[in-house]
């Protein structure tokens, strides 16, 4: 809920923390924040799209990054 209307930002940190819970659930149990039947049911090809995504936008970011570092380097 605290996550609403935040934008794009919002969007991606939203499915940063979901893909989290995918990758080390064992983390998010000890915190009781998840299920873990819940984790299990949760199709496999989802799961793998949404760390893709990540993936996506952690390169994307670091390109950009890249990119500006070197285009203006008193940036």
């Amino acid at each position: 809920m605290f996550q609403i209307g935040t934008g794009f930002l919002g969007d991606i940190r939203k499915l940063a923390i979901v893909s989290a819970m995918f990758l080390r659930p064992q983390m998010f149990l000890k915190l009781d924040a998840i299920d873990l039947e819940q984790v299990n049911t949760f199709p496999k090809k989802f799961k793998y799209m949404m760390l893709a995504q990540v993936a996506l936008v952690t390169l994307t970011t670091l390109i950009t990054l890249v990119f500006f570092l070197a285009h203006f380097p008193d940036f």
